[in-house]
């Protein structure tokens, strides 16, 4: 995000009116995050899930404190979830069990640092959303998965 901002000043500066790249974000995402001032409010875990015929698995997220789980998609992936308006999330999710009458939880990721996400959490699709910030607990060194964007 930080490489696209300058990018950007550097647009306005120029007064160039286009600005096309291929960025590769690798990121570190399975593993425990706790959420909340010092991790009080929870956390959840990020896991690989089975590899398929392809050779790739999905990642799944589990919150153990809420009882929730989702099939965390990409945005090329049938089950993504559009953001909320100014949250360009990596990654969505819908929460099962679906508790809520309307369609249940949805859960939208974004890396902020390699060991930081900026977490939109909406229990219902009338709630309103809630922002945690969720910090990497030192562990296992997982493997690194990649996603690849065209910025226009």
């Amino acid at each position: 995000e930080h490489h696209l901002k300058h990018r950007r000043q550097i647009l306005s500066q120029t007064g160039s009116p286009v600005d096309i790249a291929l960025v590769q974000l690798n990121a570190r995402l399975e593993g425990l995050w706790v959420y909340g001032a010092n991790g009080g409010m929870g956390d959840f875990c990020i896991l690989a899930s089975e590899k398929d015929s392809l050779g790739d698995s999905t990642l799944l997220m589990v919150d153990r404190n809420r009882k929730e789980a989702a099939r965390l998609c990409g945005p090329t992936d049938s089950g993504w979830i559009p953001p909320p308006y100014g949250f360009p999330a990596l990654l969505s999710g819908r929460l099962h069990p679906a508790e809520a009458e309307d369609g249940g939880g949805v859960i939208w990721l974004r890396l902020k640092a390699s060991n930081h996400l900026a977490i939109l959490w909406r229990k219902s699709a009338s709630a309103k959303p809630r922002r945690y910030e969720a910090f990497h607990m030192p562990g296992e060194e997982l493997r690194h998965r990649v996603f690849n964007y065209l910025v226009v």
